[in-house]
């Protein structure tokens, strides 16, 4: 049995509305992430490689479906006022990438000039790097890719996101660890991952594991599908987990349908499918 008093699956549950808040203040794959789908992939190849945490949300599904609305609304409640100010209103991002604490990538239908003006008005200096626009003010910097994406850098250097984005220097997509982990995902509404002890996802009680990467999806109109990638330093450390796995997905589950859980091995990976009452992770 796992050593925690929370269960690792509420642990995951209750990270979605701790990435809300941050977000508001600032089928197997092969290991080559070839099967990464390609919303997510685009986004991961933007980020530099480095990153212990990686989040992808699918806004306008979110937005548009209103079945989603309570989760849209707990994911999105105060996006508006945060990004409204850089006349980026939530209705013009399409989708949200985050690594970390430091760096968002949004794709949407954004208005340049109007962003523009906000921030000459702000302060911040621009330039061109690679062929791209930046604008850069202490350790804060902002990428105008185009109409259709914006890459916010929090602390750290805005030029390492454009090095990505042009094959300059390695990105999150082409770390073999994330990529292989992340494309045994199915393509979903939103996407973790996080490396064990790194913040995301901190220390869930599981011998010997590396990361976790989890995905959500609307199954229908009341229910959420989830899956769920634990990936472990050897196939035998793999083989050890299952049973605290599986003790605590059916035995304490968190909101989850103990019927609907599916536990399979492949190699060093545990791979977890399940469905949860559409109100058990945002309400």
């Amino acid at each position: 049995m796992l050593r925690h008093r929370y269960t690792f699956v509420m642990r995951i549950l209750a990270l979605l509305v701790l990435l809300s808040v941050a977000l508001a203040a600032a089928g197997c794959g092969g290991d080559d992430g070839s099967d990464i789908d390609e919303a997510v992939a685009a986004m991961m190849k933007k980020i530099p490689r480095g990153t212990d945490a990686f989040a992808y949300f699918d806004v306008a599904a979110l937005r548009s479906d209103n079945d989603l609305a309570a989760m849209s609304d707990a994911l999105m409640g105060d996006w508006d006022a945060a990004f409204g100010a850089l006349s980026m209103p939530v209705d013009d991002i399409d989708a949200v990438g985050l690594a970390g604490e430091e760096t968002m990538v949004f794709a949407g239908s954004f208005d340049l000039d109007e962003i523009r003006d906000v921030l000459d008005d702000g302060g911040m200096d621009d330039d061109e790097y690679l062929d791209v626009e930046i604008w850069e003010e202490g350790d804060v910097g902002l990428a105008l890719v185009s109409e259709d994406c914006i890459i916010f850098q929090l602390d750290g250097d805005i030029e390492d996101c454009v090095d990505a984005m042009k094959g300059k220097r390695p990105s999150v997509y082409d770390d073999e660890d994330v990529a292989g982990t992340v494309g045994r995902l199915p393509a979903s509404l939103i996407v973790l991952y996080g490396v064990e002890g790194g913040g995301i996802f901190d220390d869930l009680g599981l011998d010997d594991l590396e990361a976790t990467a989890v995905s959500m999806d609307k199954a229908d109109a009341d229910t959420i599908s989830m899956a769920l990638v634990f990936r472990f330093e050897d196939e035998d450390a793999a083989d050890d987990a299952i049973e605290d796995i599986e003790d605590n997905m059916k035995e304490d589950p968190g909101g989850i349908d103990p019927d609907t859980v599916e536990i399979e091995q492949d190699g060093r990976y545990v791979e977890v499918t399940a469905e949860a009452a559409m109100g058990t992770f945002l309400s």
